[in-house]
């Protein structure tokens, strides 16, 4: 193992996609951003079209909780 790597594999496994510590806040960050998306392009919920900028936030919402709703199950 190289000097660099060594490092990365013992001391930061908790920064992996998969481990527990890393997805609440990801679930937290992309759920925030939906809020604060809502908030500056006034759409109201359970809207879910509006300017193309807000879209785009929701869309990668909703892509990150699939791909992980799909991880999980099997």
């Amino acid at each position: 193992m190289s000097p660099v790597s060594a490092p990365y594999t013992h001391t930061h496994t908790h920064l992996r996609a998969g481990s527990k510590g890393v997805f609440p806040v990801c679930v937290s960050y992309f759920s925030l951003q939906v809020i604060y998306a809502r908030r500056k392009y006034s759409v109201s919920p359970p809207t879910t079209a509006g300017p193309p900028e807000f879209e785009r936030v929701f869309r990668a919402h909703n892509s990150f909780t699939e791909q992980i709703q799909h991880k999980h199950r099997g």
